[in-house]
């Protein structure tokens, strides 16, 4: 097995003076790098657009900034805004885009910020790369991994011979990590009326969709930290279910492990090909006997469950922050990676259960018994992605508002 657990590690965690970090995105991931930084000795503000933001509610944040939001069309607001915080906040010395959205906003406009800043994230030539599903097949097809069967779709014409051509089940998925394909990232089209439903609601996409043929077996995310396309450490996580009937879309049960060989392998040649500097999220299809795992896409970011890593000795957030140039006031503890880990993300959970009722996607019995895997994981986790008992405003906040979200619609 490839060793990239070195020495290197090390050098990025070096006393240094207190900084104030600008945590920008209210994502479930953002309350985990909110918790990492603060616990690393950092002064830590969350920018958030809009009301009752969770990662905010965490008792580690030291204040938050109210910023206009960040859309296509409106961004010169939020550019004037970010402008004037920097310009009065001379503390502030890097800014932590947690979304995609926030990531390719920076990935453009860095040169435009009126002093400087560390940026944490990784290169933005990469972060484009990993933003187009398209773009970041073929750097990965260069690199030289194993991909699934992909045809790119524009026209219901397109999918239907797709579709012929690969049988069923095949996957729909967006071509871009901002886009979606009926409102959602991916479809399991498991057969001929699956098909029809979705060529009767198909509407012609910007930059189209990929279809690919179905790979079976579980998904793997191999959380890593990379320098010039070295992995410097890593973890992976076993998807064992998703907020979604089809298995696609978010975790929200599973256990940490050691990587595969060929997950191990193909990561690190996809970082070597990218020269990656920064945190990822890599994943993967494994069949039967995991010989050979099948890539899916890489997120130049941090995962919506990165918190699993962080409890599992991996802090990405504070890596993030180190490999952008910026040193921790306190040492980090050895890392001491921790598998057989079990995680649940009970809030995706019952979300995903909310969105497939209101779809009508479930039977009455279905819809018990989803809510009764969704307790039995809770219960049987040994860490959780937004509940702490020493933090639990973040996850009730959470919650919260997704039950409210549920009740207008």
């Amino acid at each position: 097995m490839l060793q990239t657990r070195i020495a290197a590690t090390r050098t990025l965690r070096k006393r240094s003076r207190t900084s104030t970090v600008l945590v920008l995105g209210d994502h479930r991931q953002s309350v985990a790098v909110v918790r990492s930084l603060a616990r690393a000795g950092h002064r830590v503000l969350v920018g958030v657009s809009g009301s009752r933001p969770p990662s905010a509610r965490s008792r580690h944040a030291a204040g938050r900034w109210n910023h206009p939001p960040l859309a296509e069309g409106s961004k010169e607001p939020f550019r004037e805004a970010l402008a004037r915080l920097l310009l009065d906040d001379e503390a502030i010395s890097a800014l932590f885009p947690v979304g995609e959205t926030e990531m390719q906003h920076f990935a453009r406009e860095a040169a435009s910020l009126p002093r400087p800043v560390r940026l944490v994230m990784p290169d933005p030539a990469a972060v484009r790369t990993c933003a187009g599903a398209s773009r970041c097949l073929d750097a990965a097809r260069d690199a030289g991994l194993t991909l699934p069967q992909t045809l790119p779709v524009w026209t219901r014409q397109d999918l239907a011979r797709g579709a012929r051509a690969f049988g069923f089940p095949c996957v729909l998925k967006r071509a871009s990590e901002l886009g979606n394909v009926l409102g959602r990232k991916a479809i399991l089209i498991r057969g001929q009326g699956e098909l029809d439903e979705v060529l009767a609601r198909w509407a012609d996409l910007p930059g189209g969709a990929l279809l690919q043929a179905f790979v079976p077996g579980p998904r793997t995310n191999f959380y890593f930290a990379a320098r010039d396309g070295v992995l410097l450490d890593h973890l992976a996580v076993e998807v064992s279910r998703t907020d979604a009937r089809d298995g696609t879309g978010l975790a929200v049960e599973g256990v940490t492990k050691e990587p595969t060989d060929s997950v191990l392998v193909q990561s690190a040649a996809l970082a070597s090909h990218l020269r990656y500097t920064g945190v990822g999220c890599a994943q993967f299809l494994t069949g039967p006997g995991e010989e050979q795992a099948v890539f899916l896409e890489l997120n130049a970011r941090l995962g919506a469950n990165c918190e699993i890593a962080v409890r599992s000795g991996l802090d990405l957030p504070r890596l993030a922050l180190e490999l952008a140039g910026v040193g921790s006031p306190r040492p980090a503890p050895p890392a001491r990676i921790r598998t057989g880990l079990r995680f649940a993300s009970t809030s995706c959970d019952l979300a995903g259960l909310a969105r497939a009722i209101r779809r009508h996607e479930l039977t009455a019995m279905e819809g018990f018994r989803w809510a009764g895997r969704a307790a039995g994981a809770a219960l049987r986790a040994d860490t959780h992605t937004l509940w702490r008992w020493s933090d639990p405003l973040p996850a009730l906040a959470w919650v919260g508002r997704e039950l409210l979200r549920a009740v207008g619609r």
